[in-house]
């Protein structure tokens, strides 16, 4: 199996959680890391920017957070990775939901974390999340029994 076939299989099903908000599934971050490195293992991934702004204030019925000027809001950050023997280099923002409830650090790494799922989306891993029909994995069944046959036709 190559490692891009291993990086679309999606997460099991036990994997996949729903936020508090009812919107949307995840995959928590350690279980990407386990992922990436079980498949591809070491890679580079860097913040290449933080995205600093106004965090608005927030009110629910037991807290409330003041507006923040020149918060964290956000990152720009870079996953570079050998993939069957194929380089690749991705960059992808990631972003903080309510970043005036925490500080800056905390908020970097909420958006680190958002980047790089973002950027193992982008070669496959976790795109079925975002998908409301995936058959990635299917296709490239399809695409490695066609090779297969025909390096064995050839012999």
């Amino acid at each position: 199996m190559t490692q891009l076939r291993e990086l679309v299989t999606p997460f099991t099903a036990s994997m996949v959680k729903t936020p508090p908000s009812g919107h949307g599934r995840y995959v928590s971050h350690n279980d990407y890391v386990q992922r990436a490195i079980s498949v591809i293992g070491p890679h580079d991934f860097h913040i290449v920017e933080l995205i600093r702004g106004l965090a608005p204030g927030i009110k629910t019925e037991k807290n409330e957070w003041p507006a923040r000027e020149d918060a964290v809001l956000g990152c720009l950050a870079t996953l570079e990775v050998l993939i069957d023997g194929k380089q690749h280099s991705i960059t992808e923002p990631g972003d903080v939901d309510n970043p005036a409830m925490n500080h800056d650090g905390s908020n970097a790494k909420v958006a680190a974390s958002d980047a790089y799922k973002r950027c193992w989306m982008r070669l496959g891993l976790g795109l079925h999340l975002w998908c409301d029909s995936y058959w990635l994995d299917v296709q490239l069944d399809k695409v490695e029994t066609a090779e297969k046959a025909l390096t064995e036709g050839a012999e």
